[in-house]
This record gives C-alpha cells, sequence and structure tokens, in this order.
C-alpha cells in the first residue's frame, strides 16, 4: 500500500513528524502563497506570518422613519465602518517580533492597510487581537486580529456675514478686536 499510513505508536509519530516537518511548515510550504497582506502606513509588511483566514464584513444602516398612515420608510442608508478578522499561523522564530509589531500597531494607533484577493481595504486599526498557546498545534502560535477602517471626514466651515446672522450677538468678532462692555455694572460706575 502506498501512501503515508497512519502510525500506531508514539515513537512512530514523531518520526513522521520528523519526517514532514511541523505544522507550521506544512502551513507555511514553499509552495503557498500569500493572498492576504497587512501592511503599515510606511508600507511594510506588519510581521512575517501566515494567513489563514480573513473575514471582511461591509455593512450599511437603512434608516427607517414612520409615516402618517403608520408605515415606515427607509429614506437614506449609512455606510458604516469595514470590519475585519483575520487569524494568523506565526512561526517560532517569529513569535516575539509579531507580537510586538501587533501591540506597537494597536497601541499607536497606526494605519494599516489590509491586501486581498478581492480588495485593498485602507485606513484601518487593531483593535484587538488575542492568541490561545495549547500543546495541540505543536510550535504555531495563532493570533486573532480584529481591525476596523477609520473614516476620516473633512469638515467645512463658512462664517456668514453680519446681515445674514438672525441675532447680531451671534456675529463673528474676529475682525472687531477687543471691546469694552457696555452694558455693565462696572461699566456704568467708571464711565465717567
Amino acid at each position: 500500500m502506498s501512501g503515508l499510513q497512519i502510525p500506531s505508536t508514539v515513537s512512530s509519530i514523531q518520526g513522521v513528524i520528523g519526517k514532514y516537518g511541523n505544522i507550521y511548515n506544512a502551513f507555511m510550504s514553499q509552495y503557498a502563497q500569500d493572498v492576504v497582506t497587512l501592511i503599515n502606513q510606511d508600507g511594510q509588511p506588519v510581521g512575517i506570518a501566515r494567513a489563514m483566514k480573513c473575514n471582511v464584513v461591509e455593512s450599511s444602516k437603512l434608516c427607517d422613519h414612520p409615516i402618517e398612515d403608520g408605515s415606515t420608510i427607509s429614506d437614506f442608508k449609512i455606510q458604516l465602518p469595514i470590519e475585519i478578522e483575520l487569524i494568523v499561523a506565526v512561526a517560532p522564530q517569529y513569535y516575539q517580533s509579531f507580537y510586538a509589531s501587533a501591540q506597537n500597531c494597536k497601541n499607536t494607533s497606526r494605519v494599516l492597510t489590509l491586501q486581498t484577493r478581492a480588495a485593498v481595504y485602507t485606513n484601518l486599526q487593531l483593535v484587538s487581537f488575542a492568541h490561545e498557546e495549547t500543546p495541540d498545534v505543536l510550535d504555531v502560535l495563532f493570533l486573532a486580529m480584529k481591525l476596523r477602517q477609520v473614516v476620516i471626514v473633512s469638515t467645512q466651515y463658512q462664517a456668514l456675514p453680519p446681515a445674514a446672522v438672525k441675532n447680531q450677538t451671534d456675529t463673528s468678532t474676529v475682525q472687531t478686536g477687543a471691546k469694552q462692555p457696555q452694558t455693565s455694572i462696572l461699566y456704568n460706575i467708571f464711565k465717567n
């Protein structure tokens, strides 16, 4: 019978592990290709790891309003920030550097970019990450990272001319300089 046989003893299991390598080498074989890359704002990868799963949620919220006849209408939609869950496998030689890099990205709110097969997601921040260390996965560290898109909106401000302001006390005082109050008790005492 050809192919891989199921070992029956611990020594033969260790032989299979030695012969075929560890789990990480199976994941990180030279024939595998990355389809997910997490890049920091300097254009460098966050660390050396193999993406195992990437779950991207692009959602929106419909705004419903009741009308006079009792029915509900949806008149506009709000686009919510993209949320991504990324699970990566990290080799033993990269545990500390990858974990430190992930902590740095989270603590300093670094802007990240995630490239997948479907799209490139920009303006992401690492919200949280977790890992579990168990002996059943040998020497591979799995990290689950949650990323969320930061939507930056530029606001615009334009001062109204004094004639367009309903209440004249609300007009801009930038061009008028410093003024003394003219309706206070102290003004009335010292005006002479």
